[in-house]
């Protein structure tokens, strides 16, 4: 029986997250279920030449300082259709190793395009706002008559400067 793979990468989870969400995109494969708040998301990736109804795949993130550790682990899915029989697919000559590495090579590739996204901590803390997005509070408040316009001024300069 296949083992699970894993493979560690130098990102935050919530990053990673989204570039697995990207790759499974990109893939044309079905998401099944996911969960952002445990870092998971079941797949499945459809009919190929080695299974009738593809592989359910789950991909996990583990959090280890500042890596990531992706986990991702599955079986054939199972079900059946008038053209099988009804019955399920008993072997798939090792399709769901050659995918899960081909998975895990996808997430190292495009995890560099994935803008960071910040982390729960940092947002717990307040530290997950931009710069622009700060101005855009300010301009807000200046709109609204709570900031004079030299007030705005000097706080946008703040912003800037820090």
């Amino acid at each position: 029986m296949a083992k699970n793979m894993n493979k560690s990468f130098k990102s935050n989870p919530e990053t990673v997250y989204e570039a697995v969400r990207k790759v499974i995109a990109d893939s044309g494969y079905t998401v099944l279920n996911s969960s952002r708040d445990d870092f998971t998301i079941s797949f499945n990736t459809g009919r190929s030449m080695s299974s009738w109804n593809g592989q359910d795949l789950t991909v996990s993130l583990f959090p280890d300082g500042d890596d990531t550790n992706v986990v991702i682990g599955g079986r054939l899915a199972k079900g059946g259709t008038a053209l099988t029989g009804g019955g399920s697919q008993l072997f798939a000559w090792g399709e769901k190793d050659k995918l899960s590495k081909a998975f895990l090579e996808n997430i190292e590739k495009i995890l560099p395009s994935i803008p960071t996204v910040s982390s729960s901590a940092d947002q717990a803390t307040g530290q997950s706002g931009s710069v622009a997005e700060e101005i855009k509070k300010l301009l807000t408040l200046r709109e609204a008559g709570v900031l004079s316009d030299s007030e705005f001024e000097a706080a946008k300069t703040k912003l800037l400067n820090d």
